[in-house]
């Protein structure tokens, strides 16, 4: 039995490890391009990592926000956060993926989803 367990913990491990630095590859800044009815903005997501919980601040030209919790799981990600405007309090989700220096996804709004693409800006 014990012969059976040594392999299985040798994938689980290099599959971990490969999970892992996939994550942290998010960490950095990211010149992101959101298209919304409003026209293009264009935000700068910060990403930070801490005893394995990954975190991090958007911001523009109408001030910074904090990020409690970004979520990341191999190449996926997700935040979502509250924005106040004169109009009132948003919930927006981010969701999306990264391809090497490259983000795609899309930003679940009260009025449906908008695509956003990024660049990698600094790591």
């Amino acid at each position: 039995m014990n012969y059976l367990l040594r392999p299985i913990l040798a994938i689980f491990l290099v599959l971990s490890s490969v999970a892992a630095s996939a994550d942290s590859d998010l960490i950095g800044q990211w010149q992101l391009r959101v298209e919304g009815r409003m026209g293009i903005q264009t935000p700068i997501l910060t990403v930070r990592e801490a005893d394995g919980k990954f975190s991090g601040s958007i911001g523009g030209a109408r001030g910074q926000l904090d990020i409690e919790t970004i979520t990341a799981t191999g190449n996926q990600f997700s935040f979502p956060f509250n924005m106040t405007t004169p109009r009132g309090e948003f919930n927006l989700l981010y969701s999306g993926t990264r391809d090497g220096d490259s983000l795609t996804g899309k930003v679940e709004t009260p009025r449906g989803p908008v695509p956003f693409t990024g660049k990698r800006k600094s790591p």
